[in-house]
């Protein structure tokens, strides 16, 4: 249970860290895009960074509190 309680611990501090890694890998792939590019690639690319960039200020807001 301990192991449990340090890996919960470990996310909710780096979880930050955790989002920008994520959206790093996510980046990486939507840099291929340009190899085959169509307009719905586009269109997920813009809403992956959305998404991202709501995570993001939701947990600036959540951390600053």
């Amino acid at each position: 249970m301990k192991i449990v309680t340090l890996i919960i611990k470990y996310v909710v501090d780096n979880l930050y860290q955790i989002v920008n890694l994520i959206e790093a890998v996510l980046r990486v792939a939507a840099a291929i895009v340009p190899i085959t590019p169509s307009p719905k690639d586009d269109a997920i690319v813009l809403a992956v960074k959305a998404g991202f960039d709501k995570i993001k200020s939701f947990l600036l807001k959540v951390t600053e509190k």
